[in-house]
């Protein structure tokens, strides 16, 4: 939270839009959605505190979100 805290608007707004739409969530996958999605708990417990490495994938999109709104 403290991260996506100091994210300045409207990028917050596009990344909770995003994970809404991928994970039914604002902040994060949930542990509900890891589970269905066929993760084991070893394998959630040590992806917990890892970074995205592909998140200038993530954001690609954000500069055309933003026009649109």
């Amino acid at each position: 939270m403290k991260y996506k805290d100091a994210t300045p608007q409207p990028l917050r707004d596009f990344i909770y839009e995003r994970n809404i739409k991928e994970y039914g969530d604002p902040l994060r996958p949930t542990f509900e959605w890891l589970i269905e999605e066929g993760r084991t708990f070893e394998q959630i417990v040590n992806s917990a505190p890892k970074f995205n490495p592909s998140i200038d994938g993530v954001l690609a999109p954000f500069e055309e979100w933003l026009r649109s709104q």
